[in-house]
């Protein structure tokens, strides 16, 4: 028999295969409830990880192959974890129709681009990830949508964009929506870019941002023994009152805790230094009294603060307060503080330094100093003000932006230019400037209820054609009905709790 090859170069006898539309035969997949039968080749093709399964062997001697994992449908290959949505999206990939090819775009939803996406990334299918990567930036993805599909599927190029993004954007989330989209440890470092952008842009403004029984009881802390006379605990203390005031027993009372050296009251958890900085303040010496002060270090009177708060000493608490705010604490020594002995008024005060300081510490010492949640707040607080500040400060005016007098809002909808007729809207920074030549300067950025500064609406003009836009002689302010983001609201519940506390 001859074995001379045709002209199209098969041999004679052999059966010729157009490409290798069969190769692998058909595999049936089980994902959640259902089940997909699709040809293996393209499995084998573009996924790392099902060219390794399908080159295990899959018939043991003496088994029927129709019962191999994957041949049959009574038999599929069961994928946990994964959507049937997803696959099916997938399989629309691997499998364009005719109808795909004519029209030379597959149609598949943002959803399903994402499942490919997901499927492709999973199954080391790099050629469809990086297509999946291309069609879903060209469904116009939001800055946060970018993050998390990044994240969830290791896309640097979205990450550096969507951050880049949020950073970079006019209007700020709130801060519980920053945490849930992006988790806190990022809102935090994106709102402290966003700060040092803000500051470098900021021109320099002049408005800050407002916030509106007699006996010798014996004593032992630490390794130290106390003998002081027990009155002033009973009548400066609620804790010791009560405690000094129970049923001593009806034993020898030299017995009694508290009476003798050999049998003092121990106090577990306190520190001897405190304890001895409190005793100094109960019971004052002469020279203290000639002197007119106590002499206390800063330490020593945080002691003080913190037995008597525990001890429910409300006057030597009031005092140490004092005291302490007169030893110019630093802001994060009042946040500090103010936590741990529950201080409203160091709390307010703590917080507005940090948020109106000229100097930003790095995201990692603000951290340290007040922790994440309160470091990542006082930075979006800060933010809003700088947004504020920036507009304050540059010649921007839109419509919106101009009140009367008394700071209500002027202008709720767009006007015509009277001298052009083109439409100026309510919130268009663009469409007028103050006259260069005039003799009032519109400024944002007020404190209380007064404008900064006021101006005739007819020293505007219209960057279109230069002309005089309003058909008016008012004078306009900053419109003050623009919300203001403060501590107190910011920390509230926290400020309410300390409040609450010390009633």
């Amino acid at each position: 028999m001859s074995t001379e090859s045709p002209s199209n170069g098969t041999p004679q006898g052999a059966t010729a295969r157009v490409e290798d539309v069969l190769l692998g035969g058909t595999v049936f997949f089980k994902v959640e409830e259902t089940i997909f039968e699709a040809p293996q080749y393209r499995f084998t093709e573009y996924s790392e990880v099902f060219a390794d399964m399908f080159r295990l062997p899959q018939v043991e001697d003496g088994r029927d192959a129709v019962n191999v994992e994957g041949r049959s449908k009574g038999h599929p290959i069961v994928l946990e974890g994964y959507k049937a949505c997803d696959f099916a999206a997938l399989i629309k990939v691997l499998y364009p129709t005719p109808k795909d090819m004519m029209t030379g775009a597959y149609t598949l939803t943002k959803d399903e681009w994402v499942g490919v996406l997901d499927l492709s990334t999973r199954w080391q299918m790099k050629m469809m990830r990086e297509y999946a990567i291309t069609k879903l930036s060209n469904l116009s993805l939001s800055s946060v949508e970018k993050v998390t599909l990044a994240r969830a599927h290791k896309v640097a190029k979205w990450l550096k964009e969507g951050l880049s993004e949020i950073v970079t954007q006019e209007e700020t989330l709130e801060p519980d929506e920053l945490k849930s989209y992006l988790g806190l440890e990022t809102a935090f470092r994106l709102v402290w870019i966003q700060i040092q952008s803000l500051r470098r842009a900021q021109v320099p403004s002049n408005t800050p941002i407002t916030l509106k029984s007699l006996g010798c009881p014996g004593g032992h802390v630490e390794e130290t023994i106390f003998e002081v006379p027990q009155y002033r605990f009973t009548e400066y203390s609620e804790v010791f009152a009560d405690m000094f005031h129970m049923p001593q027993g009806a034993g020898d009372a030299e017995d009694v805790e508290g009476r003798r050296r050999d049998r003092p009251i121990v106090l577990e958890g306190y520190k001897a230094a405190d304890f001895a900085a409190i005793v100094k303040v109960l019971y004052p010496a002469p020279k203290d009294m000639i002197a007119g002060s106590y002499n206390l270090t800063k330490d020593e009177w945080v002691g003080v603060l913190d037995l008597s708060t525990r001890w429910q000493m409300k006057m030597t608490r009031e005092h140490a307060i004092v005291k302490l705010s007169d030893l110019s604490l630093s802001p994060f020594e009042k946040v500090t503080l103010a936590r741990a002995h529950k201080v409203v008024k160091w709390l307010k005060e703590g917080l507005n330094e940090i948020v109106t300081q000229e100097e930003a510490l790095k995201p990692d010492e603000l951290k340290a100093h007040v922790g994440l949640e309160t470091a990542f707040r006082l930075m979006w607080i800060q933010i809003q003000s700088l947004k504020r500040s920036q507009v304050a400060s540059g010649p921007r005016i839109t419509l919106g932006s101009l009140g009367c007098y008394n700071g209500h809002a002027v202008f709720t909808g767009p006007r015509n230019c009277k001298g052009c007729s083109r439409e100026i809207s309510i919130g268009d920074p663009e469409a007028m400037y103050v006259d260069p030549s005039s003799t009032g300067t519109f400024k944002y950025g007020n404190t209380g209820t007064e404008p900064g500064s006021i101006m005739s609406l007819a020293n505007l003009r219209c960057k279109n054609c230069s002309s005089k836009p309003l058909s008016c002689t008012l004078y306009g302010s900053p419109n003050t009905n623009t919300d203001t983001v403060h501590v107190e609201e910011v920390f509230k519940e926290e400020i309410a709790s300390y409040e609450s506390w010390n009633k």
